[in-house]
């Protein structure tokens, strides 16, 4: 996916008269992403749950080498970054991981005999303490995040500013009949960076505000959902 994520141009859509539900306008959006945006390493997953918040679509952009690197797919979403942030190939203690988790010693020794049994860490020579031997990776380049909404729009806008800390852009997608209150509104999008769009019956896209595309503003939900990716990647 590019920094294009949408256009006015019409897409038809067949058989549709009317979005009926969140979930009719969610597949609209899907065709969209598939006749317009689809490109090699480019995929998307609905109700995506980054454990702050579930997003209706997300599109991923992943990195060129990225199935080299599912392999974190395996690890609990919630471990991966203190894994990530141990040193890399430097001793460290149980103590080091218990403060990076969050958890005590002993629930640290456990994500520990995980991350053994994977493959990224050994123990060490010493009593409690461990080496990180492999260097997790993120498998995605760009996340784009979609709230859907009929005419919610003031709900949907504080979910997708909640997706900005695992996404580059985090989008606001509505079915046009109901959108007119929402542009109305338009400075709330323009001040927290949040794309609003809207998406009539007959196919027609049209972007009211395209936010810039930034970094995660959290590393801990950015690695979190890459782990998540990963996990459901490796079922496919």
């Amino acid at each position: 996916m590019s920094d294009t994520e949408f256009d006015n141009t019409p897409i038809k859509f067949t058989n549709l008269m009317s979005f009926d539900s969140v979930a009719e306008l969610v597949k609209a959006i899907e065709k969209i992403f598939l006749k317009r945006w689809s490109k090699p390493n480019s995929s998307y997953l609905r109700e995506f749950d980054s454990s702050n918040g579930v997003a209706d679509v997300v599109f991923f952009q992943m990195r060129a080498n990225y199935r080299k690197h599912l392999d974190i797919g395996n690890v609990p979403p919630r471990w991966l970054y203190a894994l990530f942030h141990m040193p890399y190939r430097k001793i460290f203690s149980t103590d080091d991981m218990a403060k990076a988790l969050g958890v005590s010693q002993a629930r640290a020794k456990t994500a520990l005999r995980t991350f053994i049994s994977l493959g990224f860490c050994r123990e060490g020579n010493r009593k409690e303490s461990w080496k990180k031997v492999k260097q997790p990776q993120l498998i995605t380049n760009k996340i784009y995040a979609v709230e859907a909404k009929l005419s919610k729009w003031n709900h949907a806008l504080s979910q997708a500013i909640r997706y900005l800390d695992y996404a580059n852009q985090s989008w606001v997608v509505l079915d046009s009949r109901g959108a007119t209150a929402a542009i109305k509104n338009i400075e709330k999008f323009e001040k927290f960076n949040i794309g609003l769009a809207t998406i009539a019956t007959s196919g027609e896209v049209t972007v009211q505000f395209k936010p810039e595309t930034k970094e995660a503003k959290s590393e801990y939900r950015l690695w979190y959902s890459n782990a998540e990716v990963a996990r459901i990647l490796n079922h496919f």
